[in-house]
């Protein structure tokens, strides 16, 4: 039974991802006349949709970039925190509640990231939000399969993502205002961040390799 419903789950994800990717080919520029569409209720619109945006598969760089075109960097930032932070809260409570009957016992390394959420919790969330070794929506399932509490990981999540998502505001903000120094600190910021997962794991081979 449990394989039927991650069956299901899959090939929903996967009609969800094609239809976005080959037919409505959502843009920042075309999120943002969305939101801003809505007029007083825009930043609303924008956290609602930001928190169910893990079950409707829609990618959160997109979003994020919208935020800071629609709103600029200080208000965008803001609103996309909110917004991640709830859909944090939306996917780690889910996962506490149903994942159980979805997934089957973790083995392997799925198990050692596990022991390692339960055991350091604050810290290994935090550093999988500040530095994404896996992608976000993923660590927030394993959090909710974990016995990580609640408080310390929307703590983490929210210390955690502050800086990327300041970032892509920023680079969000600055996308149509033209080439200059605020630009290239967007874009330097969001390429360091990009970086940083490679590095971290380069290092951990690294250190594996010299323990060896």
């Amino acid at each position: 039974m449990k394989i039927v419903k991650a069956a299901a789950f899959l090939l929903l994800a996967a009609a969800l991802w094609l239809l976005n990717h080959r037919y409505f080919h959502f843009t920042p520029e075309g999120v943002k006349r969305h939101i801003l569409s809505f007029g007083v209720w825009s930043p609303l619109i924008y956290i609602i949709v930001y928190t169910i945006r893990p079950l409707l598969f829609f990618p959160a760089t997109v979003l994020c970039l919208a935020g800071g075109l629609a709103f600029g960097p200080v208000r965008g930032t803001v609103y996309t925190m909110i917004g991640f932070t709830c859909d944090s809260i939306l996917v780690f409570v889910l996962a506490r509640k149903f994942g159980g009957r979805l997934f089957s016992a973790p083995t392997g390394r799925i198990l050692a990231w596990r022991e390692r959420l339960e055991k350091r919790s604050f810290i290994t969330v935090f550093t999988l939000r500040l530095i994404p070794v896996v992608p976000f929506d993923v660590t927030s399932v394993a959090a909710g399969l974990s016995s990580v509490r609640f408080l310390p990981y929307i703590g983490a999540t929210v210390i955690g993502t502050a800086p990327v998502t300041i970032a892509y505001s920023m680079l969000g903000d600055r996308l149509t205002r033209g080439f200059g120094p605020a630009l290239l600190l967007a874009l330097l910021l969001v390429l360091v961040f990009a970086l940083l997962p490679f590095l971290w794991l380069r290092r951990g081979r690294r250190g594996r390799i010299e323990e060896s």
